[in-house]
């Protein structure tokens, strides 16, 4: 309709070919158009189109009754009333007649639902840039049009990034497109689970997070035109108004010169890699900040011979440098270096960019530096790290390459966790001086905090006492699974594709917890792994159960003062059980505490339900 710029129908008077004046229709609420029987004034009660199936308005002859098949209009670029009076054949058939200007619904004019389609009211007919999938989208409009341009959301993508497919079972994590039945306006979303039986009659149902505005919900992915899976490269951003995200660009291309990652070099046909951007948004003390950031696609460059491996941190580096630092009676702190990647080693090889869009004069940027999207980029900032801490004489731990130590006159006194751009470390007076403040000249530092902070998930809080991790704010993110109460009555029955999708991710949650903080639900956590290829209901619930309890229950890691910890020693624990796992296997455990030298096993001083280290 938008394209061709003419609406034929089928009224009891004949046919009436209709100039679109979509725009002023918005504004003025009225649509006023030239038909070969003369003026027609229309009262916009268009949204309801949809539900009532039929349109009545006011003429200046009289009545005119037409009918919608508005889905036709979308394939066809023409409405064309082929049926008879009164019927109505498209996704929903109501076949109600309406007076001039009214509407039967709780929806103010100019707003429809589409099944849910697109996950809230939209203005049926804003102005929608109408594309085909699989071609290049420079912009694609998801608001208004006013004086200035666009004012609303934008989506952008790379061409080659879709296939067509066939109506079949779609995997959680596939990602999807296509056009909506109505409109003719492009949605795309992530699919999170199956939503009906696969057999059943709601086979194509899916519970899928859609981009236009991160709704979630149950979605009929038959109802959409040209539907096609949109491969893992796809550049998808749908953030904000143009204006903040264009600051956000040209702050992100100002870092880039700043920290002398290219120089522009001519065009002379050398193989180029292409760019994408990559917009987020971050939550600060003063709100939502947006984050802009352009990264190369490392994929289109030959990596056979490349070194990719990076190390971080492991957890028990991170537990024995709270432990040290405990005994030291030294404070933990932490800092996160900026655009860490761009203040990585010089690169060793050739490598030139396409600009992008925004930034494109015809030239090509040859890089100085490894950037966001190379596959060795982690490992070229974590050898600039090294070096610069080898350069100050703090030397790599052989058991863990991310873990370094600082001694003067044969003495420890500072050690340094990296974990990417972030640097937890503790130490003395004289560490911080001759490490930390050097360091903090050599690489521009994005933010840093002491005694109480969160690194890397971890919760970290120092006192008189002791020190604690904790991962609170982390358990209180969980989500439990929705079960139904009839659902609930079936608890032998096995899950569900989607009720396994979600309780595998829950209590992969619950694991990583485990593993860091809270050892006090290890067993239930593996209980319920095993059980995963045959869970039912059952599992279900003491999955709920145990997220409950971890919400409710504020344990942390508590690693009080040692006396000398040059002199403790190491105590272990162990327990087996034999064949007390659902499916016949044994478990075993054990868990490791220091002991000092006083001879006493290490006790909590601090508040109950603490677990000492």
């Amino acid at each position: 309709m938008l394209n061709l710029g003419l609406l034929t129908v089928q009224g009891n008077l004949g046919l009436l070919t209709v100039p679109v004046a979509l725009a002023k229709m918005l504004n003025l609420g009225l649509l006023t158009v030239q038909g070969n029987l003369g003026l027609l004034t229309v009262p916009v009660a268009l949204a309801k189109m949809l539900n009532l199936g039929l349109l009545t308005v006011q003429r200046n002859l009289g009545l005119l009754t037409v009918p919608v098949a508005l889905v036709k209009m979308l394939n066809l670029g023409l409405l064309s009333g082929s049926r008879e009076l009164g019927s109505f054949d498209g996704s929903s058939s109501f076949g109600k007649n309406v007076e001039p200007g009214s509407f039967d619904g709780s929806r103010e004019l100019g707003s429809f639902d589409s099944s849910r389609s697109l996950g809230k009211n939209v203005d049926l007919f804003e102005n929608r840039s109408r594309v085909d999938v699989g071609s290049k989208i420079s912009k694609l409009d998801l608001g208004t049009k006013d004086g200035n341009g666009t004012s609303g959301k934008y989506v952008k993508q790379q061409n080659d990034t879709t296939c067509a497919v066939k109506m079949g079972y779609w995997k959680k994590g596939q990602r999807f497109q296509g056009l909506d039945p109505v409109t003719g306006m492009l949605i795309s979303g992530k699919i999170l689970g199956q939503a009906g039986k696969v057999t059943g009659v709601n086979k194509d149902c899916y519970n899928v997070q859609l981009d236009n505005d991160g709704w979630t919900g149950w979605f009929n992915l038959a109802t959409l035109r040209e539907l096609s899976e949109v491969n893992e490269n796809i550049e998808m951003i749908i953030l904000f108004s143009n204006d903040a995200v264009s600051l956000a660009k040209n702050k992100e291309i100002q870092t880039w010169i700043d920290n002398k990652v290219f120089e522009v070099v001519p065009n002379e046909g050398q193989r180029a890699i292409s760019v994408r951007w990559i917009v987020t948004e971050k939550t600060k003390d003063d709100g939502l900040v947006i984050k802009a950031r352009l990264v190369a696609r490392g994929f289109e460059e030959d990596t056979t011979s490349l070194r990719k491996d990076s190390p971080t941190c492991s957890k028990e580096s991170v537990r024995l440098l709270v432990a040290f630092a405990s005994s030291k009676q030294w404070a933990c702190n932490t800092v996160d270096v900026k655009s860490a990647y761009l203040q990585g080693d010089k690169i060793e090889r050739e490598i030139f960019l396409k600009p992008p869009s925004e930034f494109n004069d015809g030239n090509l940027w040859k890089l100085k530096k490894t950037v966001y999207g190379l596959c060795d980029a982690a490992r070229a900032w974590y050898m600039r790290v090294k070096s610069a801490l080898n350069s100050l004489s703090v030397k790599m731990c052989s058991l863990d390459n991310s873990l370094f130590i600082w001694k003067r006159n044969g003495k420890l006194e500072g050690l340094i966790c990296i974990y990417v751009d972030d640097f937890l470390w503790a130490g003395n007076a004289t560490f911080k001086k001759c490490v930390i403040d050097e360091l903090q000249k050599q690489f521009l530092i994005g933010s840093s905090a002491s005694e109480s902070f969160t690194y890397v998930g971890l919760r970290i809080k120092s006192f008189s006492d002791g020190i604690t991790i904790d991962q609170t704010q982390y358990a209180s993110s969980l989500v439990p699974v929705t079960i139904s109460s009839a659902r609930n009555m079936q608890r032998k029955s096995q899950l569900s594709e989607s009720e396994k999708t979600a309780y595998r991710a829950l209590v992969g949650q619950l694991n990583w917890m485990a593993t860091h903080t809270r050892p006090d639900i290890a067993y239930d956590t593996c209980e319920l792994s095993v059980a995963f290829s045959k869970a039912t209901v059952t599992e279900l619930v003491r999955l709920n159960k145990l997220v409950k309890r971890v919400k409710n229950e504020s344990l942390q890691l508590f690693f009080p003062r040692l006396h000398s910890f040059e002199t403790c020693s190491l105590e272990c624990y162990t327990d087996a059980a034999f064949a007390n796992l659902p499916n016949g296997g044994s478990q075993g455990g054990l868990i490791i505490f220091l002991k000092d030298d006083s001879g006493k096993n290490v006790q909590s001083s601090g508040n109950p339900g603490d677990l000492s280290v």
